[in-house]
């Protein structure tokens, strides 16, 4: 925890309610390379061996690939010597399992870096959330995060903001049934989106770090302006007691794009940034915005 929050420090990235750990890599002057790794997560290169460098494999999602990145970043801040790191399951979680007590101390310290007190205190707000009460509540921290549930509601119990009983609890609802809760939240019945942002007011001028595949949810009375490519308005089942409305986030959203909703009555309208992650693949300074092909109408997510 404390060497996290040094980190945090020394990179400037401990005002942000998002830790994007590659900018603090960059700030540490520790570069990063992605590239496919086949059964390897990531790898960390120490000094001796030419280093520091990290490299994480690319074929992953932006979920595990941040939580590599932050695995690794350990390593270098720790002064560990090179490493190579497998895959792990975020949905399990491998934390106090038969680790080597180094990866173990990196498994701590990527949990403490991308989810502070400050930034999950942030994430709460922003959602609406005085203190966990279930896995749907887990989830929503979990995406202002750009975390795994398992690793969310692990680290509650280490910032006391959950027991452990109930965060193991949350985590089998969530193993066991998170199509259907994500279905729920999105007001379908079937095919659930990745990820469900429920967007409240409380969300103004925030960024939201999305992905291909989440929906946003939002109050039913408010209604988006003229929408960015990459973003469709679909109307849900309304499977709810509360109606809604909602965009999705589709694989042509490749830059940075607002998001405004008004309403011509109550509250002011809801403004949001939606930022895409880049294409992870070869040096970090060579990142770019991706570039998808246009698919068929029946292979459309």
């Amino acid at each position: 925890m404390i060497k996290a929050s040094q980190v945090l420090h020394d990179t400037g990235a401990e005002g942000s309610d998002y830790i994007d750990v590659f900018a603090a890599m960059t700030a540490a002057q520790v570069p990063c390379m992605a590239q496919p790794l086949e059964s390897l997560a990531g790898a960390y290169v120490g000094p001796s061996s030419g280093g520091p460098a990290i490299m994480v494999n690319s074929a992953l999602g932006e979920i595990p690939i941040r939580h590599t990145a932050g695995h690794e970043l350990a390593h270098h801040a720790f002064g560990h010597e090179s490493r190579l790191d497998e895959q792990i399951d975020l949905d399990r979680g491998t934390l106090g399992t038969q680790l080597p007590d180094q990866e173990k101390l990196a498994e701590a310290f990527a949990a403490w870096f991308l989810m502070p007190r400050r930034a999950v205190v942030a994430a709460m707000r922003r959602a609406r959330i005085s203190r966990p009460a279930g896995p749907a509540d887990v989830h929503q921290i979990s995406c202002w995060l750009g975390t795994s549930f398992t690793g969310t509601a692990r680290h509650l119990v280490n910032l006391h903001l959950a027991d452990a009983h109930k965060a193991e609890e949350w985590t089998r609802a969530w193993r066991n049934g998170s199509a259907r809760l994500r279905a729920a939240l999105a007001g379908v019945q079937d095919k659930p989106p990745d990820r469900v942002w429920l967007v409240r007011p409380a969300a103004n001028q925030a960024v939201l770090h999305v992905l291909p595949g989440d929906c946003l949810v939002y109050p039913d009375e408010y209604r988006p302006e003229t929408l960015s490519a990459g973003l469709e308005e679909r109307m849900p089942e309304q499977i709810a007691l509360e109606p809604f409305a909602s965009v999705s986030v589709t694989n042509a959203l490749t830059r940075s794009a607002e998001l405004t909703l008004h309403t011509p009555v109550g509250p002011a309208s809801i403004s949001v940034t939606l930022v895409p992650p880049p294409l992870r693949l070869g040096i970090d300074r060579a990142w770019r915005p991706r570039q998808y092909p246009s698919l068929p109408e029946s292979e459309k997510p």
